[in-house]
């Protein structure tokens, strides 16, 4: 783990009234042992996202990308289906976004040398629309095309205040806790008719 990671992990402490927060590790599988002793692990599947949850009261979802860069970037790149880079991978980006159709909290938490910022579900699917349409202008032809938005400007991210512990206070308050299940329907048929 990063330090960066291990410091949010610290943060799920303050959370524990209201969320179940953890980290997810990609799926490995052992191949062997070197030396007769030590296991060998090899990745065969990557985590959709750093951290998955559910707010208490409702069981909404949560899922939260982590980044870090050591130096300051203008933006977080996205990086291609199919390709390797640092940056946003495109699975996560649609892991994310798929979170957010649902009706979950998707975020990206960034620590940009230093400074913390996230960027929430709204804004995760506009940059994946703006990527998505970059995408099928180059692969059409368009000579400006493989120009398009492929990165997610540092403007878009909301800075996080620190909390008294040097922990980053990330986690929103849940919107619309305990009423999801108390909004009566619209077509529903009158009890008394």
């Amino acid at each position: 783990m990063t330090p960066f990671e291990k410091t949010i992990q610290k943060s799920f402490d303050e959370y524990a009234a209201r969320a179940y927060l953890m980290i997810l590790h990609p799926q490995m599988r052992c191949v062997g042992t070197r030396g007769g002793k030590v296991p060998l692990w090899v990745q065969v599947a990557k985590a959709p996202f750093d951290i998955a949850g559910l707010y208490l009261d409702n069981g909404r979802y949560i899922a939260v990308e982590l980044k870090e860069n050591a130096s300051r970037h203008t933006s977080l790149q996205i990086i291609g289906p199919g390709k390797k880079g640092t940056g946003l991978q495109y699975h996560q980006l649609e892991g994310l976004v798929t979170v957010h159709e649902a009706g979950g909290l998707a975020l990206v938490l960034w620590d940009n040398a230093g400074e913390v910022g996230l960027i929430d579900g709204p804004r995760l699917k506009a940059a994946k629309s703006a990527y998505d349409t970059a995408l099928k202008a180059a692969a059409a032809g368009y000579p400006n095309g493989a120009r398009g938005v492929k990165s997610i400007p540092w403007g878009n991210f909301a800075p996080v205040t620190i909390g008294n512990g040097g922990t980053p206070l990330w986690l929103p308050e849940n919107k619309g806790s305990n009423k999801a299940s108390t909004v009566p329907l619209k077509d529903a048929p009158d009890e008394d008719a």
